[in-house]
């Protein structure tokens, strides 16, 4: 009797002993069956019935089966059930987005002349857009979007198909297709169409889109980005009058020389431009009580230069745009949009012949038209050789919140401050004169 006694007492001890073993099996095949992809809100309740039923037997058998190496047991099970698991798709990125192929240029000897209503994308629920972008072949329109009356707001990345512009996709991402809590502030593709970043007040994401991951992401609170025309690398300027210079060839590492201002947390950077080369790098800033103003950045020093905007006495500076060589910097500004030679740092022509104030600007690829948006709800052509405004697109709203060219320079986008709208115009274009 004692020896039958003797045994029981070693049997449950032997069960209690492998009992994390059963209890590890049991919540990993809960886990897996509840995770497994098998359609569209469906669960795999098979694999979880049947995972429970194996960890239960396991702890009985552990009464009559000498156990020597729990981890090994849990190892081989976990193999056994994950070789047999039907597998989760892969996560890619809608086909239509081309990240390969870039758009032909228009010639440079054409200006544009006229642009035609061609549709309005809208995005439903109280969202505004913040920036849109093109990508680099123009097959996908990209758009970061914010709640309006949310002080928490959860941020969303569309994107639409550039030829169908139906119903817009949105960016895959970890958080239930929502991206960041905060106030969203950027968005731009990079130079060779295979990475999109957006920031928002809480840091900065990269998104791969082969496959529609989130790639790279830091805690830096850019106010602004842009990648640098013609480089992978990304130029990011925070509300603490700092600027970095983010490099993914060199594993997202900072540039040794960043962009220094007076580090002072009172400054606010709303928009963010840079050159060819990178060489010059152009903001919108406002600090204490006055108003915002253009600056340049060399990059070669990482100083902070002007305001240059104050030299021909703009009160105030909406938008700034480099050419597509970097040799002239737009300015628009309450009453006048000007010219910045980046070369002898000199105006070389000042538009005046706008009543109302300039809000948004953007070159055409070509480099011969720049597009400026007023409160009107006016969007100027202006063609960069004669001086001389050779057309006029009349939206619905004025109150810019920017203006976009596709790549190859034949639609423009355009869209408001707090408006869930974009609106798509068709350019055309007649040769230059002059």
């Amino acid at each position: 009797m004692r020896r039958y006694g003797l045994r029981a007492a070693a049997d449950f001890t032997r069960i209690l002993s492998f009992s994390p073993t059963c209890i590890s099996i049991i919540r990993w095949g809960w886990g897996a069956g509840a995770s497994t992809y098998v359609g569209p809100r469906i669960k795999h309740p098979y694999l979880m019935i049947t995972t429970g039923i194996l960890g239960l037997s396991i702890c009985l058998a552990a009464a009559i089966i000498p156990i020597t190496s729990h981890e090994s047991i849990i190892s081989a099970i976990h193999d056994f059930i994950s070789s047999i698991l039907p597998k989760s798709p892969p996560k890619k990125c809608p086909t239509w987005i081309d990240a390969s192929s870039p758009a032909n240029p228009l010639d440079s000897r054409l200006a544009a002349s006229s642009g035609t209503l061609k549709t309005e994308l809208s995005i439903s629920g109280d969202y505004s857009i913040r920036k849109v972008a093109f990508s680099r072949g123009g097959s996908t329109i990209a758009a970061v979007a914010e709640q309006s009356s949310n002080t928490n707001s959860a941020n969303r990345i569309y994107l639409w198909n550039a030829k169908h512009l139906k119903n817009p996709t949105l960016l895959p991402d970890t958080q239930s297709n929502n991206y960041g809590t905060s106030t969203a502030v950027d968005l731009a593709f990079s130079p060779a169409g295979n990475f999109l970043a957006a920031s928002d007040t809480n840091g900065l994401d990269v998104w791969d889109l082969g496959s529609c991951t989130d790639s790279y992401n830091s805690a830096i609170l850019p106010s602004a980005i842009t990648y640098i025309p013609g480089e992978a690398a990304i130029v990011t300027i925070d509300e603490g009058d700092r600027g970095e210079i983010l490099d993914p060839n060199t594993g997202w590492s900072r540039i040794p020389k960043p962009l220094s201002g007076n580090n002072s947390t009172s400054w606010k950077y709303t928009q963010i431009a840079a050159s060819r080369g990178g060489a010059d790098i152009a903001t919108t800033a406002a600090t204490g009580t006055l108003t915002q103003q253009a600056y340049i950045w060399d990059r070669e020093n990482g100083r902070r230069y002007g305001p240059i905007s104050a030299q021909q006495q703009l009160t105030a500076v909406n938008s700034v745009d480099f050419n597509p060589n970097g040799n002239i910097l737009a300015i628009a500004g309450i009453g006048a949009t000007k010219l910045w030679s980046t070369g002898r740092h000199t105006y070389t022509y000042l538009w005046s012949a706008i009543n109302t104030t300039p809000q948004a600007e953007a070159f055409s690829p070509n480099g011969t038209t720049l597009a400026v948006g007023d409160s009107d709800g006016n969007i100027y052509l202006w063609n960069i050789y004669t001086h001389r405004v050779i057309g006029t697109i009349r939206c619905p709203i004025g109150d810019w919140q920017g203006l976009t060219f596709s790549p190859d320079g034949r639609t423009l986008a355009a869209y408001a401050r707090r408006s869930s709208r974009i609106y798509i115009y068709h350019v055309n274009y007649q040769p230059v004169r002059g």
